[in-house]
């Protein structure tokens, strides 16, 4: 029975997830039209400028559930999913399961702006498989990103811009890149070693597959500490 009532329990918070992006999906395709339009009218309408506008409006895609997370946390949303009689960890599952599927369009359009422009531009022709691998891991390195984001938003809230941790990650992201700037060369060198052994399409699809399974994995957990953690306010409370 309990087992019968997670699985209806998954199903229906998915399903929750997907009433929501409907309306998500359709103001999505308008900002493209009208970005897509713009360029066209500007003069801007090869192959190249189409991929610029898929591959800079799929970022709406990509934040949408991060943002979700965030009014999630502030609006009730929360306090939803707490109160869903099964475990935190199958609610984090079928979040990130909802998140997967919200980002379909996102892979979507980073796939066909491969194809019609940055796979040509590099000397890849974009073959049937080729560009079924760069759906694939568009689509897995997204969803574990926005899942990793959208954890950290259900397990903190927006506050978490304002505390010590973020400023940190910030800090560190800094000085990463200045180390990265000033070993330009020593960093080129490894990943050329890197991908002469196994080969540039393996070495740079494990190191995305790597980065997306661990990303999703720490999203799943955050998402699940956030809701076993999460205690509403009392304002809340009593209105």
């Amino acid at each position: 029975m309990a087992e019968g009532a997670g699985r209806r329990s998954f199903r229906a918070l998915v399903g929750v997830d997907l009433r929501r992006m409907r309306g998500h999906v359709m103001r999505g395709i308008l900002i493209t039209a009208a970005f897509m339009g713009l360029s066209i009218v500007a003069g801007h309408g090869d192959m190249e400028d189409v991929a610029v506008v898929l591959a800079g409006t799929s970022f709406y895609f990509f934040l949408w559930p991060a943002v979700a997370a965030a009014m999630d946390r502030h609006e009730g949303g929360m306090e939803f999913l707490a109160s869903v009689p099964v475990s935190p960890r199958l609610v984090a599952w079928a979040r990130a399961t909802g998140i997967a599927i919200a980002l379909l369009p996102c892979a979507l359009y980073l796939t066909v702006a491969f194809a019609i422009a940055l796979g040509p531009a590099l000397g890849i022709v974009p073959t049937l498989g080729a560009t079924a691998v760069v759906f694939a891991m568009s689509w897995l390195f997204t969803t574990g990103l926005s899942t990793l984001s959208s954890g950290v938003f259900m397990r903190w809230g927006v506050d978490i811009l304002n505390r010590g941790p973020a400023l940190l990650a910030i800090l560190g992201l800094g000085v990463l890149v200045l180390i990265a700037d000033r070993n330009v060369e020593a960093i080129r060198r490894a990943l050329a070693t890197l991908f002469i052994r196994t080969g540039w399409a393996w070495g740079l699809t494990g190191t995305l597959a790597v980065v997306s399974v661990l990303s999703l994995g720490l999203g799943h957990w955050l998402m699940t500490t956030g809701l076993a953690r999460f205690r509403p306010e009392r304002g809340r409370l009593k209105a």
